[in-house]
């Protein structure tokens, strides 16, 4: 028999996170200036995971793995609220974990609960992080659940900006949602001096350095201009665009950008 899985579970709810702000910096342009590109919408992995957590290391591995795929997109979201318990993460930022509990107050496959590791399936399932059977076949349900309700999303750097364009709405129940872009670093070393995890040294993949809701999408095809300078992360390898659902937080559309 294998050894039980101990899950970081935090001992108090956090309040309810609130959608990023619309940071103005979404512009309409014509479709002349637009050269769409070839990228092809992809499923969603995100990882919420802590330095301080002993039961996360093995997730932590099993996203590398993920990172290395072509058919989705894996995503590392540090959190903060182990860092009380030794090690203050350092690549944790409070509006990860904000989004977590975001996920939590939408209960994502019927689940309310906030913890390490978890991961997030294409925003509608989650399952721990490290149990991988368990994250495949949430994929590859949720990839057919949502398959009538994919939408068309492209995007290219130009010049310091990213140029996205949504297409229109594909599904009754999906007709609005918010478009939000992620700086991302591939690969980030951390050697961790105290806490559970003492003495180890982690490979992070696809660390998300900063994210930002960027446009309000209404269900009907349109294109944007994101700044690339309104991202608080000089450090970036790649950028993800990501359309989600209004409805129920499911991911409609993801492409890398720069990858």
């Amino acid at each position: 028999m294998g050894t039980m899985l101990k899950l970081c579970l935090p001992t108090t709810r956090g309040a309810a996170y609130a959608a990023a702000l619309s940071l103005g910096m979404a512009a309409t342009i014509s479709p002349a200036a637009f050269a769409q590109s070839a990228a092809k919408p992809k499923a969603m992995v995100e990882l919420y995971t802590s330095q301080g957590c002993s039961s996360c290391p093995p997730a932590d591995a099993y996203l590398r793995k993920l990172a290395n795929r072509d058919d989705l997109i894996a995503l590392t979201f540090s959190v903060d609220y182990w860092d009380h318990i030794g090690w203050k993460d350092t690549l944790a930022r409070p509006k990860n974990a904000k989004r977590q509990y975001a996920y939590a107050k939408r209960k994502p496959g019927g689940d309310n609960r906030v913890y390490t590791p978890q991961m997030i399936v294409n925003g509608i399932a989650c399952a721990v992080g490290s149990h991988e059977a368990k994250v495949e076949a949430e994929i590859a349900r949720t990839i057919a659940l949502l398959a009538d309700a994919r939408v068309a999303l492209s995007a290219r750097l130009d010049n310091g900006t990213i140029e996205i364009e949504a297409g229109a709405a594909t599904h009754e129940a999906h007709t609005s949602g918010s478009i939000w872009v992620a700086a991302v670093t591939k690969a980030i070393d951390v050697a961790i001096q105290r806490g559970e995890n003492e003495g180890r040294k982690i490979t992070y993949a696809n660390v998300v350095r900063d994210f930002t809701t960027v446009a309000f999408w209404s269900g009907t095809a349109d294109r944007y201009l994101v700044p690339l300078d309104k991202l608080e992360a000089s450090d970036a390898d790649f950028y993800v665009v990501v359309l989600q659902s209004s409805a129920n937080g499911a991911v409609l559309a993801a492409v890398d950008v720069g990858r």
